[in-house]
């Protein structure tokens, strides 16, 4: 074999090296762009509201409403804390507490996670 097509030959296979190469890489890479591989949002899973669900579980969405389901963990409001928050009290196992307003908060004083005695916001209702 002459230089020359040795030289040839070398270039040959690093061509098809290169060649090779690329494929290897861009397959991989194109499947992992691709938009139903990857997620719409860096940010991860997040709450998207009762109206993202109804247009396609209409007949569901009617059943939850004003069910139990719906109305748990509701946000504390006027129109959903059911309790007397005007200074109630109660003794449970021999740790007082006492429901009152705060402005516009329904807090109680009651023993804590620690054992001590301390304020606390209701901020959600069941």
């Amino acid at each position: 074999m002459s230089p020359r097509d040795r030289e040839d030959a070398r270039r040959w296979e690093t061509l098809g090296l290169a060649a090779l190469v690329v494929i290897v890489v861009a397959i991989p890479l194109s499947l992992l762009r691709s938009s139903d591989r990857l997620p719409t949002t860096t940010t991860g899973p997040s709450f998207v509201g009762t109206a993202a669900c109804t247009g396609c579980h209409q007949e569901q969405s009617a059943d939850w409403r004003g069910s139990d389901h719906d109305l748990a963990m509701d946000v504390a409001a006027d129109s959903t804390v059911l309790g007397n928050f005007d200074d109630a009290e109660f003794t449970h196992r021999g740790a007082p507490s006492r429901f009152y307003r705060q402005g516009e908060g329904w807090f109680v004083h009651t023993e804590g996670p620690d054992g001590e005695p301390g304020e606390f916001e209701i901020t959600h209702v069941f």
